[in-house]
């Protein structure tokens, strides 16, 4: 005997869920690898046209692009849709 056709999803959005899911987590990884990209960039041509030998402005501005990254990951997790 042969089973009736099932659909291979109940919800039909489930689909459309799951890529804005994906959209979402893309969003914010994109959004740190690029404000750390920008600090640790402007941090090296800071050092280099002060002349510093060691990379002050690199770790400063990097750190900073850090805390600024989970900072605006903190505001699209906590965004209310």
């Amino acid at each position: 005997m042969e089973q009736p056709n099932k659909p291979l999803n109940k919800d039909p959005f489930e689909r459309y869920k799951q890529n804005r899911q994906l959209s979402q987590y893309t969003d914010i990884a994109m959004t740190m690898g690029v404000t750390i990209a920008l600090g640790v960039f402007a941090g090296k041509k800071l050092d280099a046209m002060a002349g510093y030998h060691k990379p002050v402005f690199t770790l400063a501005l990097t750190m900073l692009a850090i805390f600024a990254s989970f900072y605006l990951t903190y505001q699209k997790i906590t965004k209310k849709p």
